[in-house]
């Protein structure tokens, strides 16, 4: 995996989470996820503008992104974990 294809799922995944978030982003955001073997979940949590935390499941695109980086990095040797 290339250092391009990273920064490119990185940008992809930032834009993924943004989008879930949404027009009542007003603080930090934070993307929480877990890949295993046979799925994958990615959440997204978020300051909203009354500085509440909002937590919001991550539609299928965030989850794909988030997957093809777990993916690619375990591809690369000594990073198997």
């Amino acid at each position: 995996m290339s250092a391009t294809s990273v920064e490119d799922l990185f940008q992809e995944i930032g834009r993924e989470a943004m989008a879930a978030a949404g027009d009542d982003r007003a603080g930090k955001l934070l993307v929480y996820a877990e890949v295993e073997r046979g799925g994958a979940e990615a959440d997204v949590a978020y300051v909203n503008r009354r500085g509440d935390v909002q937590v919001v499941l991550g539609p299928g695109s965030l989850v794909d992104a988030v997957s093809a980086l777990w993916r690619g990095w375990k591809e690369q040797r000594g990073k198997e974990q």
